[in-house]
């Protein structure tokens, strides 16, 4: 069985995600993740405070506090990403690794990506029957999504939810049940 019009479409989707991961590199990405979740944990935190120094100059309580926010969201992100840089250009080797890693990376994210569409797309119909019994992909990219939340949510998290409660409370009749 060859690769149907759905696997090209997966391919694609997994494959852009690499390729930026590539050009990236895997320090680059994961500080600027590391600098969202900071940037966003710390200017919710501190918003307040910089907004009463900056109520002073702007002269309005709404509009201060949303640049606050902003301001301390990207302060952090572009130290982390100022940070990346600096660590990922310490010498050619460990900016070779770094690239390849990044395309893992990449890559990883596309499929959880390429899988959540899958979940929606299957869920509403959107994708043929025929086209999933047909995909050779499919039953390594399905998965992926409903594997990692299980993990997360079992090991990180400590609920004892898995993706099979969720999907059958929302009742999405799809490639996502658990193969006995």
């Amino acid at each position: 069985m060859g690769l149907n019009t759905l696997d090209i479409i997966l391919l694609i989707i997994i494959l852009v995600p690499a390729v930026f991961g590539f050009r990236k590199g895997l320090l680059k990405s994961l500080f600027s993740l590391a600098g969202i979740l900071a940037g966003l944990f710390l200017a919710s935190k501190f918003h307040s405070g910089v907004a009463l120094i900056l109520v002073k100059v702007i002269n309005y309580q709404k509009a201060s506090n949303v640049i606050a926010f902003i301001l301390i969201f990207f302060i952090i992100y572009f130290i982390s990403l100022f940070i990346a840089g600096k660590l990922a250009d310490i010498s050619v080797i460990t900016k070779w690794i770094d690239k390849v890693a990044g395309l893992a990376f990449g890559a990883l994210k596309g499929i959880l990506l390429a899988s959540v569409l899958l979940l929606i797309f299957i869920s509403f119909g959107i994708v043929s029957p025929l086209s999933v019994a047909n995909s050779y992909l499919i039953k390594y990219i399905a998965p992926a999504a409903p594997r990692t939340y299980e993990f997360i949510t079992m090991n990180l998290m400590g609920s004892k939810k898995t993706f099979l409660d969720v999907n059958s409370f929302i009742q999405i009749d799809s490639v996502f049940k658990k193969a006995k």
